[in-house]
């Protein structure tokens, strides 16, 4: 096993070699903003893991931006989902399949929908939801979600 949460303190351990091609984390912090970057191959999307990532409770979505530097090549009915709780950002296969920098066309779900007002009502881990299979080979892209966050509790 390489991966484990054996300390019940929510740290999770990783021994070895893990070659997903994908990560995420924090990429910029600006007090009341902060954008999270989800770097995404063909086989991390086949694995469906992101490294442990908490949005913060409180958070509204600002913007979702997508750069593929190198088209996916996808069989299926494709889906693919970020996640957070009961919250999410779709993004459309035609999107993932076309190069270029491009604002997520589907509407964001739950509370990081545009009309939320108060935001996450809970910190919750980010998550990829995918259907479909992807060509491990293939496929390059980044996906930017910036949220403002400005709660005290």
């Amino acid at each position: 096993m390489s991966f484990e949460n054996s300390t019940g303190l929510n740290v999770y351990t990783s021994y070895g070699k893990r070659g997903t091609g994908g990560s995420a984390g924090s990429e910029t912090t600006d007090g009341s903003t902060r954008a999270y970057s989800f770097t995404l191959t063909g086989a991390s999307l086949n694995t469906a893991f992101i490294p442990n990532v908490v949005l913060p409770k409180g958070s509204r979505l600002l913007s979702a931006v997508m750069v593929v530097d190198e088209a996916f090549v996808a069989t299926g009915t494709v889906g693919l989902v970020i996640s957070a709780g009961a919250s999410s950002q779709p993004i459309a296969e035609a999107e993932i399949e076309a190069p270029g920098t491009k604002v997520l066309a589907t509407a964001a779900t739950g509370s990081w929908a545009a009309a939320s007002i108060t935001g996450t009502t809970a910190a919750a881990k980010f998550e990829l939801v995918k259907s479909g299979t992807f060509d491990p080979t293939k496929g390059k892209a980044t996906v930017i979600l910036t949220f403002f966050n400005k709660s005290k509790g």
